[in-house]
């Protein structure tokens, strides 16, 4: 990252060359009907908040954030949304936490209220400003309420490189962005239903956003900051449509409370998301996926394909009786692994006494990375002795970080070599201190998370026991080793990635790769279901390149999914990762191969 001294001297060059870049900007105001309500000053509003943001993130060489600076001054829903992911994020303690969402709150008041008294439609009564900004502000405090949850789920996936959790995030969000497009404009914005163009001005308003994301992270330097320029007089336009709809047209179902309907339903939504991770999500081992790795093991008799499942992953050896019929996964295609025609399973429990791997439970798999990748070395190389052949490790979700830390911290000259599916490519990008600190990055982050996580195991949803659980604190206390290094290869092992195409929506779209990406049509973690996977598997076993660069439809999705993601905390900024001051950070423009960083430059898991 770049240091401050840096950064402002950057700053203030970014400013004087962006001036002729922004000059143009008068000009697509001027292509606004000129009226006599303000149509110009809307522009300078809406144009202002994300160029300054725009050129502050380019400043910094803050790259992975570029795409959120056009929601700076975008309707209500989305501008408060686009606050609390920061909010959430950049505090480091609870007195800066309150003191920021008090200046959130007041920041996003006034501008919203600036905006809707400059459009304000000529022939209807205009509430007194004080009114109208204690509307706005009540709705303000309401929003952010209502979307706390949801920005945690954004966390999360920062958090773990988890495409569910993107999935999940939007279609709420956008559920409450329709929902909610009246709040603050007028007096009774918590009740009624929404008219059709404030609805369909909403909608566009989503589009927009995704869309200049998607402009922004496709185009070069200085050039981010004239289209969030550019993307700030769209909003103009949006909200132009939206204050004359809402304030124009007569409310429907006036006795309806629309805004604490919206959050039951998101509870419910939320819920509902903990419940289908819980129930199955993909995680689980079904017998097509099995029998994919017992194909790849008859491709490839000259090696032992050594499986490692991901989280949330169960196991029952052959012959063991099964005692939850509804949640076990059966194992009757994994013969003994001492057997040479089969693929060895790794055990989160370790072997037992004859070698064999123990079965396990969903529990297991939330012990600690370097808990487990111990047990991966072990297992490694009691699969080589008992075989007398390379090992071919074979790792999914859950298993690629496994993998990954084992490579790291253990000699592994038995392992011939690694497939990532479904990896999770830059987890640890954000963070949030131990249940027991006073103070730390993200600590009211934290709190909502765990309550969010005690509420979903009293509807019943067990997938991840609580926030602070072994796996978890792993990613998050190693976050700049996991978020910098997890593409990049390890010496003498030949690697590949196999992505599901959804994961662009959660791999941002700066991120390089020094592994060959195949990316193919699927789900996080449904790969091995997926027809013709394990062909691919078994060639490139066999040492054939079947790498091939992400296609266009997937650089797509990344861009576009900037615009939903929670920006990164910067490496150099938290006292709880322990590296130099000149580690570069992956979420940040920086010089150089970044995989070329030694290992003892960070803080490995276990040490």
């Amino acid at each position: 990252m770049m240091q401050p001294s840096m950064a402002s001297s950057r700053l203030q060059a970014v400013f004087h060359r962006s001036g002729k870049m922004l000059a143009v900007l008068p000009s697509i105001a001027a292509g606004l009907p000129r009226r006599p309500d303000g149509g110009m000053l809307l522009v300078l509003l809406c144009v202002a908040p994300p160029v300054v943001e725009e050129s502050i993130v380019q400043a910094f060489g803050f790259t992975s954030a570029a795409g959120l600076a056009p929601a700076a001054s975008a309707t209500p829903v989305l501008g408060v949304f686009h606050d609390l992911r920061w909010l959430f994020v950049y505090h480091d303690s609870w007195p800066t936490f309150v003191a920021e969402a008090l200046a959130a709150v007041l920041l996003r008041s006034a501008f919203v209220v600036a905006v809707a008294r400059v459009m304000w439609p000529d022939g209807t009564g205009r509430p007194p400003l004080r009114d109208t900004f204690r509307y706005m502000a009540t709705f303000t405090m309401a929003t952010m309420v209502v979307l706390t949850p949801w920005a945690i789920v954004a966390m999360a996936a920062s958090a773990t490189s988890l495409s569910w959790f993107v999935l999940g995030e939007v279609v709420p969000v956008l559920f409450l962005v329709l929902v909610l497009c009246r709040g603050g404009i007028v007096r009774q914005w918590w009740r009624g239903l929404p008219t059709p163009g404030a609805l369909l001005w909403s909608f566009l308003g989503f589009l927009a956003m995704t869309a200049s994301a998607l402009a922004i992270t496709s185009a070069p330097g200085l050039w981010t900051i004239l289209i969030a320029g550019v993307a700030g007089a769209v909003n103009a336009w949006l909200w132009k449509g939206l204050v004359r709809s809402v304030v124009s047209a007569p409310v429907r179902w006036r006795w309806f409370p629309s805004v604490p309907a919206a959050f039951l339903v998101g509870a419910v939504a939320l819920l509902y998301l903990t419940h289908a991770a819980s129930t199955g999500g993909g995680f689980r081992l079904g017998g097509g996926q099995q029998q994919a790795i017992a194909r790849v093991q008859a491709a490839v008799p000259g090696k032992t394909v050594m499986f490692v499942a991901g989280y949330g992953s169960t196991y029952r050896p052959p012959d063991t009786p099964d005692p939850s019929p509804s949640t076990a996964v059966t194992a009757e295609s994994w013969a003994p692994g001492a057997r040479l025609s089969v693929p060895v399973r790794y055990s989160y429990r370790g072997l037992a006494p004859d070698g064999e791997p123990l079965g396990y439970n969903r529990g297991a798999t939330h012990q600690s990375i370097a808990t487990a990748a111990a047990l991966l070395h072990l297992q490694v190389q009691d699969a080589a002795r008992r075989t007398g052949r390379p090992v071919a490790v074979v790792a999914q979700s859950e298993g690629t970080l496994i993998v990954h830390t084992y490579l790291a911290l253990y000699p592994h000259l038995h392992v011939s070599d690694v497939v990532l599916l479904s990896p999770l490519v830059r987890p640890g990008r954000v963070y949030f201190p131990p249940a027991g600190a006073e103070s730390g990055w993200g600590i009211a982050a934290g709190w909502v998370l765990r309550g969010m996580l005690t509420v979903a195991r009293w509807a019943g949803s067990d997938i991840i026991s609580h926030a602070d659980e072994p796996f978890v604190r792993s990613i998050v206390d190693h976050g700049p080793f996991f978020r910098n290094t997890m593409l990049c290869p390890s010496p003498g092992v030949r690697s590949i990635v196999f992505m599901p195409n959804v994961a662009g929506a959660v791999v941002p779209p700066d991120t390089a790769s020094r592994i060959p990406i195949r990316v193919m049509p699927g789900l996080h973690a449904t790969l091995l279901g997926e027809k013709g996977i394990d062909t691919r598997i078994a060639a490139f076993l066999r040492g054939e390149d079947v790498g091939s660069p992400p296609d266009t439809a997937f650089r797509l999705t990344q861009r576009a999914a900037a615009a939903w993601e929670a920006p990164a905390l910067a490496v150099s900024v938290n006292n709880a990762w322990p590296v130099g001051d000149d580690l570069p950070d992956a979420s940040f423009a920086h010089d150089g191969d970044i995989c070329a960083v030694p290992l003892d430059a960070y803080r490995l898991p276990g040490q």
